[in-house]
Parts: C-alpha cells; structure tokens; sequence
C-alpha cells in the first residue's frame, strides 16, 4: 500500500513539471504528460493491492456521481458526431479516478486531511520558487508566441508557461496557508510571529507570487478564498486585508493596472 502512497504523491508533484512534463508523439498534437503516467500508475497499483491482496473493489459512496458524470461525457461525445475531445475526456476519467485512491488510502490511514493540506502547500511552494527564477532568467514569453503560447512579458507564468493557470493553483496553497494561521492559538503578536514563522513564510512568498502573476483570474480567486476565510474565522483580520488590498492599490502601478482592467472588460477579460 505504500507504493499507492509513493505513486500518489509523485503523481501531485509531477505537476511542478508544468508544460515541461509534456511528451509529444511525431508531429501531432497529442501528447502524454509526466502526470498521465503516474495516475495510470497509481491506478494500476491500487487495483491490483484491492483484487489481488484485498479482495475488496469498494467504492467510496458518493463515486457513483463521478461515474455517471463520465457516462453523460461519453454518450455527449458520440451525440455531437465529434470525437475530437475524446483524449480530454480520457484524461478527466483517469484524474477524477483519483478520488478512489484517496479514499483506500485514507482508509487505510496512510493518508490524512493534514498530510494532504501539506502536499498541496508544498507543490504551491515548489511552484513559486520556479516562478521567481523564470521571472529573473526568462521574464518574456514573446518568443514561444510563434509555437502557440501567448507573449506575455515580466510576468510569472513558471514551469506552466501561463500567468492565469500558475496563479490559480498558488490560490490553493495560499489560502490553505492563510486558513492554517486562523486555526492557530491566538497568542501575543509577537510570540504569534514565531511560532509561526513558517506558515507566516509561506503565505507571503505564495501571495507575492500571486501578485507577480498579474492574473486577474488569480487575484479573484484569492481574494474570494480570503474573504470567505476570514469573515468566518476573524472579521478583523479580514480589515487589514481589505486594507493591504488598498495599499497595493495606491502604491503598485501593475496591480492597478490589473484591478481597473477587471473593472473595464477588454478582450482579454
């Protein structure tokens, strides 16, 4: 069960690869990522431990949604004459699979809600620390324009190649960052800092990567996950977010920019 456990997470962190965990057959455009394999991997592995050691196939309750999602998938693709989409639908049946290895692996408890928290966190910050090196060595992306990227420049898009797709996932270690200081005892705002100097790190370097992302898609998903966070947890945390919000407004051009151009739709928007 161990080797689920190590394929699971290789599986989470081969996302770290981004657009350089793609492997391209030929001239097509189909491609198998670093991630694909690893998934079938765990899938395999999960199934061979559940038939041939377990003899137990037991699926989480609420899973027969999912499957009837992938049927309604399957019998749309053939309804449209098109099967065009059929690799992206493969590929969603292969992920969402992943809730059944969750579940035998939470089951099994080699895996809790922290350990998972913690995963994802980790990849956020993997993620970041990538993001901050391209925006110094390769802060333009013009020059993969030709092969179908879009030119966008003194951004960070890191391993993903894109702003918007880079900040939406940092959004999830940030706010789980953010959501683990709530939960922490309220101490003395010094004693506050150091014990929790960690998570106080890694909430700043995920939210300064956002912020250099200039997505707005990035900064409404974090902003909402914040919000929600904060109105339940601590109201007055939630002003001095409001606040530094405000400041970042008045003091950084780029975010200005970013947050009229949310408010003014362009093309882009």
């Amino acid at each position: 069960m161990y080797l689920v456990l190590f394929l699971y997470i290789a599986a989470f962190f081969s996302l770290v690869l981004g657009e350089f965990g793609q492997f391209p057959f030929g001239r097509s455009d189909f491609s198998v990522a670093s991630t694909d394999v690893l998934v079938l991997l765990n899938l395999s592995a999960i199934l061979v431990w559940n038939v041939g050691i377990k003899k137990n196939l037991k699926l989480p309750r609420n899973f027969i949604y999912i499957v009837l999602f992938w049927a309604v998938g399957i019998l749309s693709l053939f309804l449209s004459l098109d099967l065009s989409g059929w690799f992206y639908l493969l590929r969603f049946i292969i992920y969402s699979s992943l809730f059944y290895v969750t579940y035998h692996l939470v089951k099994s408890r080699i895996l809790g809600l922290d350990e998972f928290l913690k995963l994802v966190k980790y990849i956020s910050l993997s993620l970041a620390g990538l993001g901050f090196l391209q925006i110094i060595i390769f802060p333009d992306l013009e020059i993969l324009s030709a092969i179908g990227y879009d030119p966008h420049k003194y951004r960070l898009f890191g391993t993903f190649l894109d702003p918007n797709f880079l900040g939406a996932f940092l959004s999830f270690g940030f706010a789980l960052s953010i959501l683990e200081l709530t939960l922490q005892k309220p101490l003395k705002i010094k004693e506050f800092f150091i014990q929790n100097r960690l998570l106080i790190g890694s909430a700043f370097v995920l939210g300064l990567a956002i912020l250099l992302t200039f997505s707005r898609s990035a900064y409404l998903m974090s902003a909402a996950a914040l919000s929600i966070i904060l109105l339940v947890k601590n109201i007055k945390l939630f002003g001095i977010f409001l606040a530094g919000v405000l400041i970042l407004y008045f003091i950084f051009p780029p975010f200005n920019a970013r947050i009229q151009g949310a408010i003014n739709i362009d093309k882009s928007a």
